[in-house]
């Protein structure tokens, strides 16, 4: 069958990844995709393409090996494009490194017992969760004493992305904390009996464990027999959780520019309000779009503007528009109760919502990028008031007023000085923006995020299901396991070797 390297069952991602370290670094932020070693400069297969040194500003230096014999190390240069390992230039090593480490799922045995740090999660689960690996696996286990801390006496093991002979189930920490994430917003608790048992049921030969996730192209072709370190594909395994200065960058997005526009006149006013009808019955479009573009053409401030006053409302809007006789505060909250879509057709259909406050992008943020957790830990410079609608008459203390008061600095604009805005910060986190491109780790998140969220789909399906989903198959271990495996062998199963992008 040959070499084939096992992934991680929730990204999808190898464990088997290499780093070439540049010259400036220090031994150890180097290593080959065995988890140690260096990439030896005189092997013909550099991955630099015979380039020369004058063309990738790299480096040979001499150095002895763990063997004792000496070698000349492949430094990195900033144009390295060797494909035998991740360039120093375009990652850390520490960004790499955790991901290169291994933790797995194991099936409890009946000298099970409870320890001092098992999580709750653990006491009533058939299965529990092991150390973390100190370097990557060789091919399909991982080394003695290789798991720290050693937790229920497993201090080595076997893993597998499909279920054969009861090994464990490999996974990145880091991707785990996503996957626990996740199942605590689906189920309110964390499930890890159902990741075996599904890999139980769909676990194959030739695939990561999941027949039915798609996973992202850059992977796909990246994870083949030995995982291909093409250049721009580091964020694949770049640490998702430790992310260096994250709260920083995120306090410091690149702002918007936004353009001014002339106040419309009278007869561009009597023409837009006639055309507000067509386009009520257009198309709706993208959420993000709708939401960032308009802001970007309607509000020349960089602070956020009242969306109306009584003396405008008759001159920017239809007679017949209710919204107009809402407050500031009110408009807000009715926003702060929809998706990000809803608001963008909201938006066509009243012009009372053609300027959005600042706290409804941090909405945005949280509704459509469950993913950045820390959204709620920012912290933002205080601003000061600015003028805003009163509350309707009858009604001055209303809940929803005082409600929309107490989120702060959100609703209001500063006059003078730079601040923050999570408008800013949602342009800066789309998918495709040079912002997001930029942070690996985050970008990575993105990624992992949106691949947990189906298999915890997957998992919610199989607990509905319940016992129906086992009906004439069992939990398999030892020689039940191994024949099951030599039936799936003899029926002709698809083999791991030089599958293209497609690793068990």
């Amino acid at each position: 069958m040959g070499y084939s390297e096992r992934v991680c069952h929730l990204c999808g991602a190898s464990f088997n990844v290499a780093r070439i370290r540049r010259a400036d670094e220090a031994a150890d932020a180097a290593w080959m995709y065995y988890g140690y070693g260096f990439l030896d400069g005189r092997d013909e297969d550099d991955g630099c393409g015979g380039r020369s040194t004058a063309d990738t500003g790299c480096r040979f230096g001499g150095r002895e090996s763990r063997w004792g014999d000496g070698e000349w190390e492949h430094l990195a240069g900033p144009r390295c494009v060797s494909e035998q390992g991740y360039s120093g230039w375009r990652i850390g090593a520490g960004e790499l490194k955790p991901m290169t480490r291994v933790q797995c799922i194991l099936r409890k045995d009946e000298t099970w017992t409870p320890e001092p740090d098992d999580a709750p999660y653990e006491a009533e689960s058939k299965c529990f969760v092991t150390g973390v690996s100190q370097n990557a696996p060789d091919e399909f286990s991982i080394r003695r004493g290789d798991f720290l801390p050693v937790r229920h006496g497993v201090s080595d093991t076997n893993i597998s992305n499909c279920g054969e002979y009861g090994w464990g189930i490999p996974f990145h920490a880091q991707c785990f904390e996503i996957y626990k994430r996740v199942c605590v917003r689906r189920f309110g608790e964390v499930d890890i009996d159902a990741l075996w048992e599904l890999r139980e049921l769909e676990g194959d030969y030739g695939n990561d464990g999941w027949d039915d996730i798609e996973r992202c192209p850059e992977l796909q072709d990246c994870r083949q027999q030995w995982w291909q370190h093409e250049v721009g594909t580091e964020w694949l395994v770049a640490d998702p959780i430790t992310i260096p200065f994250l709260q920083q960058k995120l306090q410091n997005p690149p702002q918007l520019v936004l353009k001014p526009k002339k106040p419309p006149t009278q007869e561009q006013e009597q023409k837009q309000e006639q055309e507000q009808g067509q386009s009520n019955s257009a198309k709706t479009p993208d959420a993000t779009t709708a939401v960032s573009d308009t802001n970007a053409t309607t509000n020349p401030s960089p602070s956020p503007t009242p969306s109306h006053s009584p003396s405008s409302s008759s001159t920017t809007t239809t007679p017949t528009d209710p919204f107009t006789r809402l407050s500031n505060e009110l408009l807000a909250e009715i926003m702060l109760c929809l998706a990000p879509h809803d608001v963008a057709a909201l938006r066509l259909s009243s012009r009372a919502f053609t300027h959005l406050p600042d706290l409804v992008f941090k909405h945005f943020i949280r509704v459509s990028m469950p993913w950045l957790w820390e959204i709620d830990s920012l912290k933002t410079t205080p601003t000061t008031s600015a003028p805003h609608n009163p509350s309707p008459a009858g009604n001055p203390s209303s809940s929803s007023t005082v409600r929309a008061n107490s989120s702060g600095a959100s609703l209001r604009s500063s006059s003078v000085g730079p601040r923050f805005r999570y408008r800013d910060l949602h342009a800066a986190l789309k998918p495709h923006s040079a912002f997001l491109r930029a942070q690996l780790g985050l970008r990575n998140r993105r990624r992992i995020w949106g691949d947990v969220v189906a298999i915890v789909e997957k998992v919610a399906r199989l607990r509905e299901q319940g016992e129906k989903a086992w009906e004439g198959r069992r939990w398999r271990d030892g020689e039940d396991a191994m024949e099951d495996v030599a039936a799936r062998r003899a029926g002709g199963r698809r083999s791991l070797a030089g599958g293209r992008g497609r690793i068990g």
